[in-house]
């Protein structure tokens, strides 16, 4: 009897062990599935971003970079690594650098929006280098559930459009 019952607990013991192990392979199978899928998701939106043909930045609430696509590299001259994270005004010339983050305060305190949300606007930017050139911005916020809301710029170099407009003038 005291053999069976050490029998029936090592069966159940190693049972016990069997059935732990397998849910354990099953939660890391899940959470590798779920890893790979976002991982594949977040592949796709960079793909899909650049292949864009207009520069897509986003920034946070602090005016901060938070994404930077292959055409936006192409027409400013950085590469998206040096621009992560550093401070949107770095694309922009005088004295629109300087007033851009007093502008974003503005808007978030509840000021009304002069690019956010109005359409496309002609502004002029910074190139690495130096020099300026014309674009048409447009901005849009979004709001992400739980997170504070990320504004996307669309920017287009349109200087090759203007070069011409001044050829056609003369």
């Amino acid at each position: 009897p005291a053999n069976t019952w050490l029998v029936a607990s090592i069966s159940i013991a190693t049972l016990l062990l069997l059935v732990l192990s397998l849910v354990a392979l099953r939660v890391d199978q899940y959470i590798t599935t779920k890893d790979e899928a976002l991982y594949i998701s977040n592949l796709r939106n960079k793909q899909i971003m650049d292949s864009a043909a207009d520069v897509i930045i986003t920034i946070n609430e602090s005016g901060l970079i938070e994404s930077f696509n292959l055409a936006g590299e192409r027409v400013f001259g950085y590469s998206s690594e040096e621009l992560i994270g550093k401070n949107v005004s770095c694309l922009m010339p005088e004295p629109y650098s300087s007033q851009h983050d007093e502008y974003l305060s503005r808007y978030k305190r509840g000021g009304v929006a002069s690019i956010i949300g109005r359409g496309v606007r002609e502004v002029v930017a910074l190139h690495k280098n130096g020099t300026t050139f014309p674009m048409e911005l447009s901005v849009s916020e979004i709001h992400i559930s739980g997170q504070n809301r990320l504004f996307i710029g669309i920017v287009r170099d349109i200087t090759a459009r203007k070069r011409v407009d001044r050829k056609s003038v003369v």
